[in-house]
This record gives C-alpha cells, structure tokens and sequence, in this order.
C-alpha cells in the first residue's frame, strides 16, 4: 500500500529507457490513496522497447483535483492487459487510465476497471483515454466484460489508429 501525504506523488514509478531491452512487469494487488494536495500519479509505467504487462486488482483512491490513476506509455509490439482496477476520484479533475503515448502494433486487453469519478467542479474528468498513438494498436476485451465509468466528461477516447472495441457501461466503444 502506498499512501501519499504531499501531491505530485507517485505510488510506483517503473521506467524502462532503454531501446531495446523488452520489460515484463505485472503491478497487481496493490493500494494507493492520495493526498488531498492533489496532481498525484498513483502508478505510472514507461517502457521505450516492447512490453508484457499485466496490471490487475489495484485500488486506487484520489482525494485531490488532477490526479491519475494509471499512467502508461508503451513502445512498439507491447501488450497489456489491465482489468479489475478499482479507481474512485473524491474531487475534480482526475483521469482514470491514461495511455499517454503508445508505439503500434501493440495489443492491449481492458476489462473489468471501475473509474467512479466525483467531477465536483469544472475540471475535466475523463474515464480511459489514448493520447498519441503511432501505428497500430489493437484493443479489445477478451472477457466481453464491461469497464464502468462514471461521472466523466469523457468516458472514452482514442484517435483513429486504435482498432478494436471495449465495452463502457455495457456499451462497446470503438475509436
């Protein structure tokens, strides 16, 4: 368990710079609540090179505005799979999962997540979202399970080069 007291704190930072050695990396089981003072990253996983990941079973809880459950960027031929997350925000302004930047050809399973966001102000608040995708990405959900996001502005996004389909509140979403 992680349990942040000051803002701009981070449960767990992994960052894998190198070009060309691959990361496998499973964050599972694991709790992080935020301070009040806000703009916390509870996890947040950078990889250059290709990726195994398996995030699973975390909870999350964010008691300051702008924070970030779980923060990733992937380099190309990575694969994830994130399901059984528990993310709840108690202020404004947080997002949920955010794939900053992702390198193609990846494949990326998100099932099952919980993001309940409070969105008490006029900060935006978003469930799961891809920024800067290169190439290709596959996303899917390979349970057929539905992720539940509630209270966001913008439950889902993703530019055009992310293919497939995950299902928010019983609804598929598709790019």
């Amino acid at each position: 368990s992680f349990y942040s007291s000051g803002g701009f704190s981070r449960g767990a930072l992994l960052n894998n710079n190198s070009t060309t050695a691959s990361s496998t990396i499973a964050l599972t089981n694991n709790n992080f609540f935020g301070s009040a003072a806000g703009t916390d990253n509870a996890f947040r996983l950078d990889t250059l090179a290709s990726a195994n990941a398996i995030i699973s079973g975390n909870q999350i809880v964010l008691n300051g505005t702008n924070g970030t459950g779980l923060r990733m960027s992937f380099g190309a031929a990575s694969t994830a799979t994130i399901s059984n997350n528990d993310i709840t925000d108690n202020t404004d302004g947080a997002t949920g999962i955010y794939f900053t930047s992702v390198t193609g050809l990846g494949r990326f399973a998100i099932q099952s997540n919980t993001v309940n966001l409070a969105n008490t102000g006029g900060l935006l608040d978003r469930g799961i979202i891809f920024g800067t995708v290169t190439d290709s990405v596959l996303i899917s959900d390979t349970l057929q399970t539905t992720n539940i996001v509630t209270n966001a502005n913008t439950p889902f996004e993703a530019p055009p080069t992310v293919g497939g389909q995950i299902f928010i509140n019983g609804t598929p979403q598709l790019p």
